[in-house]
């Protein structure tokens, strides 16, 4: 039902144990929690009295490719969710998994050093991305 996931190729190959692609995590720097495989490198920030800091840097579209799949396999692993075949199959998973990586995400503010969230379109997909339908 939802075979059609818009992946980017480099999703699959990001998908892995190692964080990051190799990178190293820079001590000081606040990571976000489950999206190390989205990371796409470390940035610098200017922050008042806190001067210059170093800032992860996400690609916020990969993010909600990744969850959008998440979201699709436990529907399809676990159909007696809560919900009807017809709810499951009338959902936008990827306005779910923006909508959520919105609020829950980057919008969860904790100290000065937050991540930095880069929404960088596939090529030739328009934003918002399409209906899993």
């Amino acid at each position: 039902m939802y075979e059609q996931l818009p992946l980017d190729e480099s999703l699959d190959t990001k998908l892995g144990d190692d964080f990051a692609n190799g990178q190293e995590k820079i001590d000081g720097v606040l990571y976000a929690d489950g999206w190390d495989d989205c990371l796409l490198g470390h940035g610098n920030i200017f922050h008042g009295s806190d001067g210059q800091l170093t800032v992860a840097i996400y690609d916020r579209t990969q993010m909600v490719l990744k969850l959008a799949k998440e979201l699709m396999e436990d529907v399809e692993a676990n159909p007696n969710n809560g919900m009807s075949a017809e709810e499951n199959a009338d959902r936008d998973f990827y306005a779910e998994a923006d909508e959520y990586i919105s609020f829950n995400v980057e919008g969860a503010y904790i100290q000065p050093g937050m991540p930095v969230y880069a929404t960088i379109p596939l090529p030739d997909t328009k934003w918002p991305f399409p209906e899993a339908k």
